[in-house]
């Protein structure tokens, strides 16, 4: 430049006039970057500017390190150091004291910061050495402000083991590590509580339950740390209709079957096809039971179908085997014969019998046993004039001897009685 300067310190001194050429001096009141700029007083846009620190290293004096907490950050867990009388033509390490790894400040550099973490409490002691000399070395001391007390939160979102997205998993932050949590899924459930140190939990919400959920999670120790999330389950699932079929417990034979319906729409008549080719009946909207005695003759297994009566693509079937019929006892019934005026002819009835064989009866008197044909159901037999006492008569299957019955009968207009015997 030729001709007069203007000298700005750039530390909010007034803007001086300076010589084109020398040597001027200015105290400083801080320590720290500082930017001097020198202009033309002639033409103030041609400028020079210089940036340096203070203090300005003096030779031979020991290296120093100052902390004090950074004025950006308002929680006061943040270091600012201030380096000085270090070799400028080396880098410096930095230990922060807390157990983190030595940080690398470049040569030339004066000032650096470190944020200790929320474990970390008391004084701390922070050392900085030369890179090129570790006989240069400074420490300095600092303590960072008591960590808040974290916000407690819980975040919620699709449980991923759940396809149906009607499960939520929620994870907790920020409670006190010494209380169980006590946790409101918000639908009407009782409160889950959650162990002390658990961070995480899953619910299920119930088919009925609808629309977003505001989970509440509190504190049990504490009720003032409390903190929600919200949680919309995805829309139930259409229930899939079913019909199950059991024997009623009501008819002894096994002849009657008990169905259950589920998951027809309520409003709505089931129509229910008993498979034994009887007309369907009509079960009323909302009923889900009903009952249905199979016939005699229908034997094996029957496809029972019950289907909306609104809407004939939700159906459902179920298999019931009615048991099988019992076998009928057989019985014999004796009485004299009103066409014989003797009474010595006895009239004999028969039921009970297997219809595909025949019957051997026995008359009791000595005479010889009589074959009646099969589907035979009466039969007739004169007794001798000698024949007085009461005579048992006895028929037997002649295909099972073991289906058998007894009558007894007194030729002579005497006393007249049948009876029944079961099979053996």
């Amino acid at each position: 430049m030729a001709g007069p300067t203007t000298i700005d310190w750039g530390d909010g001194s007034p803007v001086e006039d300076g010589p084109e050429k020398g040597t001027v001096s200015h105290t400083y009141e801080t320590d720290g970057p500082q930017t001097a700029t020198v202009c033309d007083a002639e033409d103030p846009k041609s400028c020079t500017t210089v940036e340096f620190e203070t203090p300005f290293p003096v030779e031979g004096e020991d290296p120093s390190v100052t902390a004090s907490a950074d004025p950006d950050d308002s929680t006061g867990r943040t270091v600012l150091i201030t380096l000085a009388n270090f070799p400028q033509d080396g880098a410096v390490s930095v230990d922060w004291g807390d157990g983190t790894a030595a940080e690398t400040v470049p040569a030339g550099t004066t000032s650096a910061t470190h944020t200790y973490g929320d474990g970390v409490e008391g004084e701390q002691t922070i050392t900085a050495t030369s890179a090129s000399d570790d006989s240069k070395t400074a420490s300095a001391t600092f303590t960072p402000a008591e960590a808040p007390e974290p916000e407690p939160t819980v975040s919620a979102s699709a449980d991923e083991s759940d396809e149906t997205g009607r499960t939520v998993a929620i994870e907790l932050a920020g409670f006190p590590e010494d209380g169980a949590v006590s946790v409101d899924w918000g639908d009407g459930t009782a409160a889950e509580e959650v162990p002390a140190g658990t961070t995480t939990a899953t619910h299920a919400y119930a088919d009925e339950v609808e629309g977003e959920q505001t989970i509440t999670a509190t504190s049990a120790t504490d009720d003032t740390k409390s903190a929600t999330a919200a949680f919309t389950p995805e829309p139930a699932p259409e229930p899939e209709p079913s019909v199950t079929a059991e024997a009623d417990s009501s008819d002894e034979s096994g002849r009657t079957v008990a169905i259950t319906l589920a998951g027809f729409p309520e409003e709505s008549a089931v129509s229910v096809d008993w498979g034994d080719g009887t007309e369907p009946e009509e079960i009323a909207a909302g009923t889900t039971s009903a009952t249905h005695a199979y016939a005699s003759g229908v034997d094996g297994e029957q496809t029972i179908t019950a289907t909306s009566a609104d809407d004939g693509s939700v159906s459902a079937q179920a298999a019931f085997t009615p048991a099988p019929e019992s076998e009928p006892e057989p019985s014999v019934s004796a009485a004299a014969d009103p066409a014989d005026e003797t009474g010595r002819t006895v009239a004999l009835s028969l039921e009970g019998f297997p219809e595909d064989s025949g019957v051997s009866v026995d008359w009791g008197d000595g005479s010889e046993a009589e074959e009646i044909a099969a589907g035979e159901t009466t039969a007739s037999h004169q007794y001798a004039e000698d024949v007085t006492e009461e005579q048992t008569i006895t028929a037997t299957s002649a295909g099972d001897g073991s289906v058998s019955a007894t009558a007894t009968f007194t030729p002579g207009g005497a006393s007249l009685r049948s009876a029944r015997r079961k099979r053996k």
